[in-house]
Order: structure tokens, then sequence, then C-alpha cells
């Protein structure tokens, strides 16, 4: 089960990077694909991965980065939802022929690479409907894992404690925009993703549950609600070559050390 969470969450990361808006991001692409020869280098030393604490680290930017646009997609039309279904059942097919794959985790595979590949094509500020379908089933994927694991003996009370906790810590994050200068907006609505996380780790409910429904509800609530002062545009920590290194620099790692096409 332990091993599954890191497998989501590696194709997460993938995700995120590829769907990144960098500066210069032909020099962004090319990092990619010089960087993913990586994956298939045996690694000359197995280090030991702390990977506690880089999924605390890294799944709250990736939420908050992957959530922002969630909430600003729209629909396009029968026309290119018909399209998606297309590639998707393409690639789904070529995965369950070729693959040791069955029919369902075929398909599962099919929608999220058909997702990257709208998502990767798409304006952030135009995202689709259908280009967000492999991210969210990536993000269900990884709450029902992160449940299972963090509150086995009562799966639903963690994650409805979690999701309490996640509404609660953004109130208070709106509650804090009011009272603090415009500058600290970004920081407030980014750090308090990892208040929910953290704390709903330390408390043993599902931290990413807690993390998921409060990026939810700050960016609902300050966008379309208008509590408290608003933050616009809502930072993007990818779109950043700082932030953009950070991970394509994690996943090289977690993907040298795993020797095997991600």
């Amino acid at each position: 089960m332990i091993e599954f969470e890191h497998t989501i969450f590696i194709i997460l990361l993938l995700s995120g990077i590829l769907n990144a808006k960098p500066p210069r991001q032909r020099w962004a692409t090319l990092s990619i694909l010089a960087g993913a020869l990586l994956v298939f280098l045996p690694p000359a030393r197995q280090i030991q991965i702390p990977w506690e604490m880089i999924l605390g680290l890294v799944i709250p930017l990736l939420l908050w980065q992957n959530v922002r646009r969630i909430i600003n997609s729209d629909w396009r039309g029968w026309g290119s939802t018909i399209l998606w279904g297309i590639t998707a059942l393409i690639f789904s097919f070529v995965l369950w022929l070729i693959g040791a794959l069955n029919w369902s985790g075929a398909l599962l595979f099919g929608v999220i690479v058909a997702s990257m590949i709208w998502r990767a094509g798409e304006p952030e500020a135009e995202a689709s409907y259908m280009s967000q379908m492999g991210t969210l089933t990536l993000i269900f994927l990884l709450t029902e894992v992160d449940a299972a694991i963090q509150s086995p003996n009562y799966y639903l009370g963690g994650i409805f404690s979690a999701a309490f906790l996640g509404v609660g810590t953004a109130l208070f994050a709106l509650y804090l925009l009011q009272k603090v200068s415009p500058r600290l907006y970004p920081w407030i609505g980014i750090g308090q993703v990892y208040a929910a996380y953290w704390f709903s780790y330390l408390v043993g409910v599902s931290a990413v549950t807690a993390a998921l429904i409060s990026v939810m509800t700050f960016v609902w609530l300050n966008q379309y609600c208008q509590i408290g002062s608003r933050v616009k545009p809502l930072p993007a920590p990818l779109n950043s070559w700082g932030g953009f290194s950070f991970v394509l620099g994690l996943f090289l790692l977690l993907g040298w050390q795993a020797h095997q096409p991600v």
C-alpha cells in the first residue's frame, strides 16, 4: 500500500512538471527530456529516501498548483470532449495490448495520459474540464491510500475529521488576510495548505484530504464569495524557475533511484 502511494505521488509529480509554465519553457522542456534519461540508468548508490518528509513538502505544493487550475476550468463543448475520449481510449488500448495491465488499469492510465497531454497544450487561463480528469484521478487515489494508511481503524472518521480541519484552516487563513499586509497574501495562501497537511498528519487523520479541502475552500471562497481580502492573482510556485527546478530535481532523483520508467 505504501509503495502504491509513492507510485501515485511520482506520477502526480510528473503531471505537475509537464504542466508547469516556467519562464523560457523551451529550456524547461529540454531539461525534462534530458533528465528523464536518468530513469533508465541504474543508480550507482541507493539513497535512503525520507518519504514522509518529501510527501509533506511537495504534496501541499502540488495540490495548490493543481486545484487553482481545476477551480478555474471551463466547459469546451462536445467536440473537444469526444476527441479527448478517443485519445484516452487509444492510449488505454495500447497500454492493455503491450503492457502487463488489465483493462481497468489500462483505462485508468489512459485517462491520466490523455489528460496530461491535454493540459500541456492548453493555456493556463483557459483550462478545460477534460484536461483535469487525470489530475483529479491521481488526487483521489492519493487521498484514498493516505486515509487507509493513516487512519485504517476509522477510515470514514479520519476522512471527515481531516475535511473539518481543512475547512477550519482555510477559514482562519481568510480571516488573517484581513489583518495583514497584502505582501503576505501569497504566504498565507500557500502556508495554510501546509498547516492543514502537517496538523492532520500529527493528529493521525488523512493529511492529503485536509490539504485538498483547505486549498479548495480557500481558493473558492477567495475568488467567488469575496470573503476577506482577495488574493488576485493566486500565486503559482511551479511557474517560477525556483519551484520548477526543485520539483524537477526531486522527480529525477526519485526516478533515478527507482530505476524504472514512471
